[in-house]
């Protein structure tokens, strides 16, 4: 069967990680029997590479970078493409149907924004995850297949749905074999009290909850711990909120924001970490989690959305928002060896679920059953 990989909506590196992952994955699995013709844009060029003689590459308009020209584009060129090139089945990862008949359709879901409530912030906000909303479900009733890249995923959509999907598979992302293969040869010495926490620094990461367990720890527990905190903050106003409330708890000089780094910088702060934290109240899968686990670094984070399924057994979790209970078991985490060395044997046994080959072989079971469709 010849596909077509519908990828003009990934645009940031966690999306082309998951995508090129997964595209590797069946494109090797899948010679002389299956095609992929993948859709880019000027705006996600770099994901454009040789994966095979079974991968084709087509340029669309810059347009297609956000998605009102890319809704615009899909009505009108969608089906013409599809067309032109003999497509037999359809894969999006934008977690919505494609405006095609008569073509059979994966759809692949890994964004929970719209579908967690307290989100949205103003008018634009609301109106765009009302209509993301609307598009879910839309996609239960269309959908030939359906992949969720995390069990929360698939019960947040049946219940937007009010219906649950046909033909599921879950399909996780897999760990790259670079960070495995970093973790095993590692030099870098653990430094003790460090906690380590890694994402796009958004409001939904909820870096609040986070630095207020850290004054409790420092404070009440009165233990000297430090706290360094990697990526970009997208929203200004909130990385200014986030300083003043550090200068508030008197924190700010124990806490390093490093900003983006590199491929080797994020490897040497996974390995030198004590404990690595995630209080997000909006999270699908959580990649820095299981790459912090590779490097045998328990995690800590807040028991909601997906992180306790993907974290396993290899971290401890506290309700969203509770600094208390934060401080506590980061305390638990960093003062009781024995404690330590149990979650970090844990958290690499449990990284170990998210090899590529695992997780793209998923992912190709899904493809098969379509083809049989």
């Amino acid at each position: 069967m010849r596909f077509l990989i519908h990828a003009l909506s990934v645009t940031n590196a966690s999306g082309r990680h998951v995508l090129l992952g997964h595209l590797k994955g069946l494109a090797e699995r899948t010679v002389g029997r299956h095609e992929y013709v993948v859709l880019w844009h000027p705006g996600n060029r770099d994901i454009v590479r040789d994966l095979g003689p079974n991968v084709a590459w087509v340029q669309c308009p810059a347009g297609c970078a956000h998605w009102v020209g890319r809704a615009a584009w899909e009505r009108m060129f969608l089906a013409r493409v599809c067309r032109a090139r003999g497509i037999d089945g359809a894969f999006t990862p934008a977690g919505h149907a494609m405006p095609l008949s008569g073509i059979p359709q994966i759809v692949f879901c890994q964004n929970p924004w719209a579908l967690v409530g307290g989100l949205s912030r103003g008018l634009a906000g609301h109106l765009k995850a009302a209509l993301q909303r609307r598009s879910y479900r839309h996609a239960v009733r269309r959908a030939d297949v359906m992949v969720f890249n995390s069990r929360f995923m698939e019960a947040a959509y049946r219940s937007n749905a009010g219906q649950a999907p046909r033909n599921v598979f879950i399909a996780h992302q897999g760990v790259d074999e670079e960070t495995f293969a970093a973790a095993a040869c590692s030099s870098v010495a653990r430094v003790p009290g460090l906690i380590v926490s890694v994402s796009a620094m958004a409001p939904h990461k909820d870096v609040g909850t986070l630095l207020r367990a850290f004054a409790i720890l420092r404070d009440r527990f009165c233990f000297s711990a430090r706290l360094k905190l990697v990526g970009a903050w997208p929203d200004r106003r909130y990385e200014t909120a986030m300083r003043a409330l550090m200068e508030e708890l008197g924190v700010a000089r124990s806490v390093e924001l490093c900003g983006h780094v590199s491929r080797e910088d994020l490897h040497a702060a996974y390995a030198s970490a004590s404990v690595f934290a995630l209080f997000s109240r909006c999270e699908s899968f959580g990649i820095p989690a299981v790459e912090a686990q590779a490097f045998g670094t328990p995690v800590v984070g807040a028991d909601c959305c997906a992180t306790r399924e993907i974290g396993g057994d290899g971290g401890l979790y506290v309700a969203p928002g509770d600094a208390e209970s934060a401080a506590r078991v980061m305390h638990e985490a960093l003062t009781r060896d024995d404690r330590w060395r149990e979650l970090s044997a844990r958290a690499k046994a449990n990284a170990e679920r998210f090899r590529w080959a695992a997780c793209a072989a998923d992912m190709a079971a899904a493809f098969e059953r379509l083809a049989c469709l």
